[in-house]
């Protein structure tokens, strides 16, 4: 008879020790899985913030270059036709006749609880509780940069419809022009009380616009944002433009007497004067993470010009944006045109 040959398993120990290296390889797994979940959700959140900081930058600057445009028309202050206020429906406005003050397209104040020669804000069309403390406010009035109707025959002959009822417009021809809310379509403000001349005439959207910062997007989560009040057929209304934006400081860039039409100095704190011979801008964004980053402190401190703000050690990332806008339309540019 043959012998049988005995099999033999695995012993306790053995089996033991198998178990424990698959339970470190398995852990391994899942610490890699979580570094590279960690790593992927922190590149979105650095990728957010860069893309948001550079759109708000975007707007901010073609904003500021279009300040003070009015279809062609220089001296609008000069235009008693353009005060009028029988033919622009107001319903909102952000203080008395601030709407049709075309004298005034640039206003620049900041919340910063400090005494000097820049006012804080106050716009009746905007809560002050909805402004961040230490924060620049700055306010644009223009019209839109192309043009919905033209005459450019003589005897005017004008492209038909292209506007929109309640809508406010600037009916210019370079040298008068006038405020209306369109009736229809095919409106041109024929009730005026001084006609524009049609010959080279254009009609464009009127734009008055607010920018601030917000504590909050919307409610109270928490997240600044920049924010335009503009106009929305007979009054002011809010747009949340870019989330994540905590700071916005504005340093401008003044022509001193030689009137070189280049900036001489820079300043965070101009007065009436000092703002009306603005040429140029520096736009400095605090941008923020919209979302904190688990295992991050923020210990940096930042510079946005003249201003610094301090650590804040908390879970979200930063970095700070900054451009330098020319002013193409400024009172002092138009003043050299006319000359």
């Amino acid at each position: 008879m043959c012998a049988q040959r005995r099999q033999y398993g695995l012993s306790l120990i053995e089996l033991m020790i198998s178990l424990l290296l698959a339970a470190l390889v398995l852990l391994g797994v899942v610490v890699l899985f979580q570094q590279s979940k960690s790593t992927a959700l922190e590149d979105e959140q650095v990728a957010r913030m860069q893309e948001n900081g550079r759109y708000a930058l975007r707007v901010l600057s073609r904003e500021l270059g279009m300040m003070n445009y009015f279809g062609g028309m220089i001296d609008v202050s000069a235009d008693p036709l353009v005060l009028s206020t029988n033919k622009l429906t107001v319903g909102t406005d952000c203080n008395t006749d601030w709407m049709i003050g075309l004298a005034t397209p640039l206003e620049f104040s900041d919340k910063d609880s400090t005494t000097d020669q820049v006012v804080a804000p106050s716009y009746t069309c905007i809560t002050n509780g909805d402004i961040a403390n230490g924060t620049d406010v700055v306010a644009i009035k223009r019209v839109g940069d192309l043009p919905l109707r033209v005459y450019d025959a003589d005897p005017a002959t004008a492209e038909a419809g292209g506007l929109t009822a309640g809508t406010a417009y600037f009916f210019t021809n370079g040298s008068v022009g006038a405020l209306f809310t369109a009736a229809d379509a095919n409106d041109t403000c024929p009730t005026c009380s001084v006609s524009v001349p049609q010959f080279s005439s254009n009609i464009r959207q009127y734009v008055p616009e607010i920018f601030f910062i917000r504590p909050n997007s919307t409610g109270a989560d928490g997240i600044p944002s920049l924010v335009r009040e503009t106009l929305a057929g007979s009054g002011m209304q809010a747009q949340l433009l870019v989330e994540g934006i905590e700071d916005m400081q504005i340093e401008w860039g003044v022509d001193g007497p030689d009137t070189d039409l280049a900036p001489d100095y820079y300043t965070s704190n101009p007065n009436g004067t000092a703002l009306s011979r603005a040429v140029t801008a520096r736009v400095f964004l605090l941008v923020r993470s919209v979302a904190p980053v688990t295992g991050y402190v923020n210990d940096k401190s930042y510079n946005l010009g003249s201003k610094a703000v301090a650590a804040k050690n908390d879970a979200f990332y930063r970095r700070v944006y900054s451009t330098t806008v020319q002013l193409r339309n400024s009172e002092m540019l138009q003043m050299s045109s006319a000359d």
